[in-house]
């Protein structure tokens, strides 16, 4: 996927994903040829911690 794709199966914009990035709350991904990519599974996974973390959240 690439960083447009992301952003929108996560529900944010580019910009925050990249700040995301940078400051290590979100996969880094991986460049190939000039664009950064991830995997779906390791995106997805990502956002199942988020969801996880969220939940624990609200039970405490």
């Amino acid at each position: 996927m690439n960083a447009q794709e992301v952003a929108a199966h996560c529900g944010m914009g580019r910009s925050t994903l990249y700040q995301m990035i940078r400051s290590g709350e979100f996969p880094e991904g991986m460049m190939v040829g000039w664009g950064r990519r991830w995997l779906r599974e390791e995106v997805d996974a990502w956002l199942d911690q988020q969801f996880q973390v969220a939940s624990e959240r609200q039970t405490d």
